[in-house]
């Protein structure tokens, strides 16, 4: 769901200027080409935008990896995250990350990893940026904001996969009364 339009950022956070950017991406196999590049192209300037210098980010990138899948099995994830609680020795801290879409971190709404990451972030003052959202989990009302994104993205996905499901069944069920009908 890589958003081809920019819209400003929510302005009520002032951004540090200090410290790593973090750029989070993440692809499923079937998307890999189109929309690896124009995630981190795209993350990269909207950093940029926001007063960061390219000196100051780093690319986290899930290739072939399900949002479904836990935090702890997502190798950048994973990275990130320890990256976040113990920062590799002579480098700032990580103080934003930046992301697409909520989508990227979370599609099953997994309360647990969405729980860590907030919390991760809320202990060590890192912001989430999206194109449309700043994040900054100090504030209860960003809380409950990123966390309703990311139920409604899981329970959307759900949906989704339930009514492909039954489309399908339906599907058979008619080439088979079909098939039954020619003879």
């Amino acid at each position: 769901m890589t958003q081809t339009h920019r819209k400003q950022p929510q302005q009520d956070v002032l951004f540090p200027l200090t410290g790593i950017v973090a750029i989070y991406t993440r692809v499923a196999a079937s998307q890999e080409r189109e929309t690896r590049q124009l995630q981190t192209t795209d993350l990269v300037a909207l950093a940029c935008e926001n007063g960061f210098s390219a000196q100051q980010i780093t690319v986290y990138e899930e290739r072939n990896v399900s949002g479904k899948m836990p935090l702890a099995r997502r190798t950048a994830a994973s990275k990130l995250l320890n990256d976040i609680i113990d920062p590799p020795p002579e480098t700032q801290p990580i103080k934003a990350i930046f992301v697409s879409a909520e989508d990227r971190l979370f599609r099953d709404g997994a309360a647990v990893d969405i729980a860590f990451f907030i919390e991760t972030c809320r202990e060590h003052n890192v912001l989430l940026v999206t194109p449309t959202s700043v994040y900054d989990f100090i504030n209860p009302a960003h809380v409950a904001q990123f966390r309703f994104i990311c139920e409604t993205v899981g329970e959307y996905v759900k949906r989704m996969i339930l009514s492909r499901l039954q489309a399908g069944r339906r599907q058979k069920r008619q080439q088979r009364t079909d098939k039954e009908s020619q003879q």
